[in-house]
């Protein structure tokens, strides 16, 4: 049984406090604030996790600047909760082959990040990696067949260090001729998921 209580409030502000602290000025995330979230240098967030310390890091998807992935630091998260600004740290810069984050997830029993990687538009380009934390490289996983998946999450579940589940986003994928989204009954409207052994 899993029971869900809200705590805090929700804050509306972080897009602002991102563009207003001067250690992240070199992005020039407020032109990226202008664009699209899927044009090239736009203002797209996908991936937040909670880390050991307690703070949260915030995975961009775009912009991807000098062909890295961008992660922030979220120094204050129980402040900001209740409504204090968001306090950032060192932002870090990720090798992903010239992709962006689109999900981050810490795996308590295997002491690393995974990162699922993507394009910032909607290409249907993925790669896995773990991530040691800040001060480290990513290391891509290899030898993991995604299929067809176009990949929007990773859950990570409790007491699991063997496995992990990522998510498809099928809301454009073609099923019987139509596309997924737009299908006529509820409960034709499906998404896909795998699970994915890691070795131990």
């Amino acid at each position: 049984h899993v029971s869900i209580e809200r705590v805090g409030q929700s804050y509306t502000q972080l897009q602002q406090d991102l563009l207003e602290d001067a250690q992240l000025s070199q992005y020039q995330l407020e032109d990226a604030a202008q664009l699209p979230p899927k044009e090239k240098n736009g203002f797209n967030i996908e991936g937040l996790c909670a880390t050991p310390e307690r703070t949260l890091l915030i995975g961009f998807r775009n912009p991807i600047p000098r062909d890295k992935a961008l992660i922030v630091p979220l120094l204050n998260p129980f402040e900001v909760i209740q409504g204090e600004s968001a306090q950032f740290g060192c932002p870090i810069e990720l090798d992903l082959e010239g992709l962006g984050v689109r999900s981050l997830e810490y795996w308590p029993e295997r002491h690393f990040y995974l990162i699922c990687a993507g394009s910032f538009d909607g290409a249907k380009n993925f790669k896995l990696y773990r991530w040691a934390g800040p001060g480290h490289c990513a290391e891509p996983l290899k030898g993991i067949d995604i299929q067809d998946l176009n990949v929007e999450g990773i859950v990570i579940y409790p007491d699991n260090a063997t496995q992990f589940q990522i998510l498809s986003d099928d809301g454009s994928r073609v099923v019987d001729g139509e596309v997924c989204k737009d299908l006529e009954q509820p409960q034709q409207r499906r998404f896909r998921s795998t699970w994915i052994t890691y070795p131990v």
